[in-house]
Order: C-alpha cells, then structure tokens, then sequence
C-alpha cells in the first residue's frame, strides 16, 4: 500500500477514537478502542504492502489480473488485440492480452505517434526505431529496464545487442533491447532461405524451354525474356504475359523498380538518395545525369518500348501484382524471393511457376547480412507509465526464448512440425500453404492465418539454431528435411546447371556477390525541414521516373529527366544530400569498426 493510503487509515480510525469520546464514552473505552483501530489499519497496511512488492510474475498465471497491455508498434500492419492461436497462447501463458496499435494502420502514423507522446504516454509495450528510441528516453516515457533484465535469461543472451545500445545513452542504461538480433557473424549474408533477398529471377521452365543461354549483360537478358515471352504468349491460365511488371506502392524516394537494381549493381541502401558499396567506400547518388539510376529507368523504358513491360506497372498495387505472378502466372521476371516462387522454397507445381535466380554476367549483388546488433528499426521498450513492467519483461523474455521464437515465426510444436530422429519435420498442416487452413480447436480455431503473430517484430532472427529442434535454426527453409523434400526437376537442374544447390553460396562463391556488414549505427531521426525537402524532392524524382519508363520516344525519355535534373537544380536538394551523405559517412565508419572487431 501507498503510504499516503496508510496515514489516510490510521488517521480516521483516531477520528473514530476521538468522535466515540466526545460523545461521553470512557477514558478506558476510548484507550481500547483507538489501540484496536491502530493495530487493525497497521496490519492491514502492512499486508497491503506486502502485497504490492510481491511481483505478479511470482503468482500462479490463475491468480494473476488480466493484463492489457497497449502496444504502440511501429513495424506492425495490424491494429487491435491480439487475437486467435497466438493471442490465446499468450494468454494461457501469462494472462496477457496485447491491444497493438498500428501507426502503419492509423491512417497518419506521424500523428499518431505525436498526439501520445505530447499526453505522455506512448504505450506500455513499445516497438520502435532506434533514433525514436533514444527521443522516447529523452523524454521520459520509456524506463530503464536493467533490474528487469536481471530476471529475464533469455532476454540475457542478447547482451551484445542491448549493451551496445545503451552506450548511445548518457547514462549508459538499457532503455531498448533492439530486435531480430543473430548470433551469427555480421559479415555472413542473409536472404530468404537460400535465396537472396535481390536477385534476376526468371520463370524457370521458360528459361529452360529457350535453350537457358548464358546472360551476357543486362541488355542481353532483355533479349532473353523478350524470346521467353514470344514462346509463351499465353500464360497457363489464359492470360496475356510480361516479361516485366512492377508497382509504385512501396517506391518512397524514387521509382523502387529501378533503385531496387542498384542491389544488383554492387550497391546498398545508404541514406535518401545516396546508395553505397562498402567493399570499395563508393557511392552512388541517384539523381546523377548518367548515373545507374538512370541508367535503370533506361532498361525499364526499352523494356516497355520492346513491349514486354506490363503496362498495368504504375497503377498496380502489391495484391494485383501478386495475383499476375501467382495466380495468372504470367510474368517472366522478378526481382524478390517473396513475389516469385522460387523452385528453392517448396512450391506446388501444379499451382505456382517455377521461378529461379540466374547470373548475368557483370552483375553484383549487395547481400544485406545477420545482425548481431539487431536491426535499426526493432528496438523494444517498457513505457515509464507501465503497471506490470515486470510482466512485460516476462513476456519480452519468452518471446527470446526457443519456444517464443518458434510460436513468434508461426511454428508449434506438434501441429506445424514434428521432430523425428531429434529433427524437425514439416507436418501436412505446417506444409498447407492455404490461407483458409483452420486452427485445431485445442488452440482455439479460426482460421490459422489470422491467429499468427501480429507483431512483426521478432527479438531474435529466425535463422539462428534452436535448441528445441535439435539445432536447427526456426527457419523451416533451412531444415534438411525441407531442403530433401522440397527438390524437385527444377531445383535438381538448377544445382546440374551451377553445381550448387544453394544459391546464395554459389552466387558468393562466384564473385556475383558482396556483403554489407552489420552494424549498431542508429539513424537519427530527420529534421522537419529536412523531411520537408525530401518530400518536395521526391514530387519531382518519383512521378518523373515512371513519365520516363512509358517514354515513347529516346527523345521524350531524356527530355523528361532533363526537366526533372532542372528543377532539382533550383530546389534545395544540395542541403538533401549533404544530410544524406552524412548518415552515409556514418555508416562507413561504423562498418570500419565492426570490420575491425571481426
């Protein structure tokens, strides 16, 4: 109890002492009375308080209060509490519900996050950017969670990634423990399985059909597509094919089409408008005259001038574009292992196109790579206003812990997968791929999809080994017998043609491939006025990208990025890229530092 509380009782029971005596009761009345009321609101105090510094946490989950937590996340696409199999396994667990509020679903994230911070009180859970991170220490709305970690084991062996964090702190305190943190090496690539995250994938059978040439450039795979495309006209489904398609739904700064090819260029994000190569400290800025960028839009352009680029390409949205690949089956060529289907991840062959990643001479790919510092944009926190900080840390903890990570990447045991022989295997259930799949009524049905976890956010990377399976990461695409059962005639040609069967191996192996280490460089948070140029910035840059891409003419092309080049000229953008290139010098040196550990 509070002790404000304890006064508060012992004073009215003297008021009471004092009432009875005025009203003629006995000197030795009132004395007995006034030391009952005193010993009964002392101990009463004292269970009370007593009660308050007894966690919750040691309670059976039975005896505990309901828990809402608010959640404020910003990688979330999902808004409201947590529901289905996860949100039960939650609670049953811990007596925890988890009410997720959604910048991302707000309508205005920026608002949203503006309006609770000014009440003070972003949320009691909270998942956000690094750079948000330290504003949110600054201003006294996250707590510092050091003697919560002291009980969280799990949370423990993150240590690296915390405590390089709370170095950027002036007090050197743990106020966030960033997320998808890997114990494995932050010079070792990462993608999709064995698939890179950006690479040339094309229609495999197609490929094959046409005699599978060696690509020589990126004009010549042009060619290429153009020749799978004229011997494919139709797709399977009836549908007229494309070699290329694309949307503008996620583009930010710049048509994502063709800054997406600057990863197959040897280049890497590094800030706005300034890509980067941390192999040999290039940059790349994007509105250069002559430079990839452009020279990206140009291959868009002839594409569409050769009339294999959809057309449908600045008005589709992901679910359309989606629906051409998997359902019509009838674009030749991808650059994302989660658009195609690759032939390395288990596809049903008598429902999805067989696609695969194919070399092209010259290319580069610039492979992102595991974190051991977590990534910059997953950070968790306890709001200062919290009740129970002490339940989140528990539920924080279990989320790091082999059963939490499996339950967080979609995984149970017993239902997706079993183990044999001390090894996971996928289940029918786990291998179902059909949205519609209902949950099994002991974790409380619904359909399977909508019971997954909503957070997006996970505080481990999935492809770190798992102790509850053996040492297989909680990856099912890295599982040997995924691996076993998910070859097929494709993915055997595939390893025949490039003796491999492991793309991302290969394609380092070969020289195809660099890495960007990792590191724990936190991006500030951009100044209003910057956040202003670049908006105005890219009302110039984006817009003109696609007029240049459906250019019918070279003349049309270069006199739309000309006027575009002008116009920058007499804008701020100087300013821009002066903020740009310096986050990008920051990162070298981070690099420099993490190269220099290693």
């Amino acid at each position: 109890m509070k002790k404000s509380r304890k006064l508060s009782i012992i004073a009215f029971m003297l008021l009471l002492a004092f009432t009875l005596a005025a009203c003629g009761t006995s000197d030795q009345t009132v004395t007995t009375t006034t030391e009952e009321a005193m010993t009964s609101g002392a101990a009463e105090a004292e269970d009370e308080a007593t009660a308050t510094t007894t966690s919750m946490t040691e309670l059976p989950v039975a005896e505990r209060v309901l828990y809402s937590i608010e959640q404020f996340n910003t990688n979330a696409n999902y808004m409201g509490i947590q529901s289905g199999w996860f949100g039960k396994l939650v609670k049953d667990k811990f007596n925890i519900e988890i009410n997720i509020i959604a910048p991302n679903e707000a309508g205005s994230g920026e608002t949203l996050y503006q309006t609770r911070t000014a009440a003070g009180n972003l949320g009691d859970s909270i998942i956000v950017s690094k750079s948000r991170a330290i504003e949110l220490q600054e201003m006294g709305l996250v707590m510092e969670m050091s003697p919560l970690i002291a009980n969280a084991p799990n949370i423990q062996k993150l240590n690296m990634a915390y405590e390089s964090f709370a170095a950027m702190f002036p007090d050197g305190g743990v106020y966030g423990i960033p997320g998808r943190v890997s114990a494995q090496s932050a010079t070792t690539p990462v993608g999709r399985g064995v698939n890179p995250e950006v690479a040339p994938y094309l229609q495999y059978e197609w490929y094959l059909d046409i005699g599978a040439p060696e690509i020589e450039s990126w004009d010549h795979l042009l060619e290429v597509l153009d020749q799978m495309v004229k011997a494919n006209p139709i797709s399977d489904t009836g549908v007229k094919t494309f070699a290329i398609s694309s949307f503008p739904g996620w583009d930010g700064n710049s048509v994502r089409a063709a800054h997406e090819m600057l990863y197959m260029n040897g280049y890497n994000y590094g800030s706005g408008y300034i890509w980067m190569n941390a192999t040999d400290k290039t940059t790349e800025i994007l509105t250069e005259p002559d430079g990839l960028y452009y020279q990206n839009l140009k291959w868009l352009n002839k594409a569409f001038m050769m009339g294999i680029l959809d057309p449908d390409s600045a008005t589709h949205s992901w679910e359309s574009i989606s629906a051409k690949v998997h359902v019509d089956h009838c674009i030749a060529f991808a650059m994302w292992p989660f658009l195609a289907d690759s032939v390395f991840a288990g596809i049903d062959l008598n429902e999805r196109m067989p696609y695969a990643p194919i070399p092209v001479k010259g290319m580069l790919l610039n492979s992102p790579a595991y974190n051991p510092y977590g990534m910059d944009n997953i950070v968790y926190a306890i709001g200062a206003g919290a009740e129970y900080p002490d339940r989140i840390m528990e539920l924080y903890d279990w989320l790091a812990s082999p059963e939490g990570i499996l339950a967080v990447n979609n995984h149970v045991e017993g239902v997706t997968y079993e183990m044999v022989d001390a090894k996971p295997v996928l289940t029918a259930f786990g291998l179902d791929n059909n949205p519609d799949k209902q949950t099994p009524s002991e974790l409380g049905g619904g359909t399977w999809i909508d019971g997954t976890c909503k957070l997006n956010s996970p505080l481990t990377h999935q492809d770190d080994p798992n102790e509850l399976l053996g040492g297989e990461s909680a990856n099912p695409a890295l599982w040997a017998s995924t691996i076993a059962a998910n070859a097929n005639e494709y993915s055997r040609k595939w390893a025949e043609a490039y003796g491999a069967n492991n793309p991302i191996q290969y394609f380092m192996d070969n020289g195809y491939m660099i890495v960007t280490p990792s590191t724990d460089y936190a991006e500030p948070i951009e100044p209003s006025e910057i956040r202003a140029l670049r908006a105005q910035i890219r009302e110039i840059v984006q817009p003109a990208g696609w007029r240049m891409i459906y250019a019918a003419t070279d003349e049309l092309f270069q006199s739309i990025w000309d006027e575009a080049l002008a116009e920058l000229a007499d804008s701020e953008i100087e300013t821009l890229l002066e903020w740009d290139q310096k986050i990008v010098d920051a990162k070298f040196e981070a690099i420099d530092r993490v190269m220099g550990a290693n």
